[in-house]
């Protein structure tokens, strides 16, 4: 976990951004894609939803750019 419960670490920031990019991203997804190891991602998320840093994840649909 990060020292400073208040402020995100790289490893953090990296799990978020590809959340953000995939909502429905599988944690051996997410893990190679920050090369970040499994068990090290799961513990992440779990963290961050039990101390709110993130919430439910949705996907959009963005209508409009599909035409």
């Amino acid at each position: 976990m990060p020292p400073d419960p208040e402020r995100l670490d790289t490893r953090d920031r990296l799990i978020i951004n590809e959340i953000a990019q995939n909502p429905k991203a599988p944690i051996p997804l997410i893990s190679k894609l920050t090369r970040i190891p499994e068990s090290t991602v799961g513990k992440r998320l779990a963290y961050l939803q039990q101390t709110n840093r993130i919430g439910r994840v949705l996907q959009v649909f963005d209508w409009v750019a599909a035409g």
